[in-house]
């Protein structure tokens, strides 16, 4: 989508001129993924869910998914860990773990 591709590409231009990027390991941003994760989870267990805050920090973990990705690519192989290898491997995982997704 879009957006998708919009957010990716803020990414990748966090990755270019954002020192804090720079000087981040995939492992490093561990702790803020988690972070989000815990927020996603906090939204899902109120009384009533807040949908904007549920898509608000969804978005957050995405964006940190993103990030991740970005920087295990830079610091890696950018051919084996890209957005794609990744969203390659996770289709190969739901095809072998349930086969009738993909008809």
């Amino acid at each position: 989508s879009d957006s998708l591709a919009q957010l990716a590409g803020y990414v990748d231009r966090l990755g270019e001129v954002c020192p804090w990027t720079a000087r981040q390991r995939a492992a490093d941003l561990l702790f803020h993924t988690r972070k989000e994760l815990l927020e996603v989870e906090e939204v899902l267990r109120a009384k009533e869910i807040d949908e904007s805050a549920l898509c608000s920090e969804l978005g957050d973990v995405l964006f940190d998914v993103l990030l991740l990705i970005r920087v295990a690519a830079r610091d890696l192989s950018p051919a084996a860990v890209s957005l794609e290898a990744c969203a390659a491997a996770a289709c190969a995982k739901l095809r072998r773990r349930a086969p009738y997704v993909s008809g």
